[in-house]
């Protein structure tokens, strides 16, 4: 006999809730105390809430490019709630309408891109938010690059 059908979305996140609760239940229980001289780190960057009300149905997902392979492979990291969800991959040929850095509504059927819509709200606004984290990584290098000088 068989059992109840379980979306692959479902499984994903019972699959993360039960591998990664500890890690994150350990992570945010540290995560108000920044170190003297650190940048707050604010992992995921929780979009709006304009953002996921996009995500109407198990088949959509706000998807991040994460990166293009050799200018032949999109990586596509699909989120829930700001939370990563599953990796796609995807050749760049068939999608031209990725970029890099990029932020998209995806709907997928049967595990193929049905629609992709561009994001340029999002997108701009993480890649705002990625600069600025980079300017206080970097801030935090010269400072300590000017204390290793003063000794």
């Amino acid at each position: 006999m068989a059992g109840p059908t379980v979306s692959r979305r479902a499984a994903v996140r019972t699959l993360c809730a039960l591998g990664f609760g500890g890690l994150a239940a350990t992570s945010a229980a540290g995560s108000d105390h920044t170190p003297p001289g650190r940048c707050k780190r604010n992992a995921h960057g929780t979009p709006p809430a304009a953002t996921e009300a996009l995500v109407r149905d198990d088949d959509a997902y706000i998807a991040a490019v994460d990166r293009i392979v050799d200018g032949e492979h999109v990586v596509l990291i699909l989120e829930e709630g700001g939370d990563p969800v599953e990796q796609l991959v995807v050749p760049l040929s068939e999608y031209p309408v990725f970029e890099e850095t990029g932020v998209f509504l995806l709907t997928l059927e049967d595990d193929e891109i049905a629609d992709a819509r561009p994001l340029r709200g999002e997108t701009k606004r993480r890649r705002r938010r990625n600069r600025d984290r980079l300017d206080c990584l970097t801030g935090d290098l010269e400072d300590a690059d000017a204390k290793d000088d003063d000794t």
